[in-house]
């Protein structure tokens, strides 16, 4: 299996949620095979909205997430797809903390993305 592994461009985030976004875009499109351009356009919304809330480490609050979801009017099942993608950031996050997974640097340099894990 010759497979592209998918780097997401450093400048994509801007956030205290940089690193966090771009490890979670790496993994959804190398082990999740979901396709970045899919997704990519709320993470980097999100980003931005981010910008006013700078926190001290990688979280995400319930006050910056609801103000982020009612910042727009749109229609419901776009608003659920916008709370779908949050929420698996979410899940990410809360995964990739408890596991300890190797940090983004560490995964390039060893080929995390492109192993065959089991």
């Amino acid at each position: 299996m010759n497979r592209t592994v998918y780097i997401c461009p450093v400048e994509t985030f801007s956030s205290y949620l940089n690193s966090a976004m771009t490890s979670f875009v790496e993994y959804k499109v190398n082990v999740s095979g979901c396709v970045s351009e899919s997704f990519i356009p709320v993470l980097t919304r999100f980003d931005q909205h981010c910008l006013d809330y700078p926190e001290s480490e990688i979280c995400l609050k319930q006050d910056i997430i609801h103000s982020f979801l009612k910042q727009k009017t749109v229609k419901k099942s776009t608003l659920q797809r916008i709370e779908s993608i949050i929420r698996s950031f979410g899940k990410y996050l809360v995964f990739h903390r408890s596991r300890n997974f190797p940090s983004r640097k560490e995964q390039r340099l060893s080929g995390w993305f492109g192993r065959n894990r089991t």
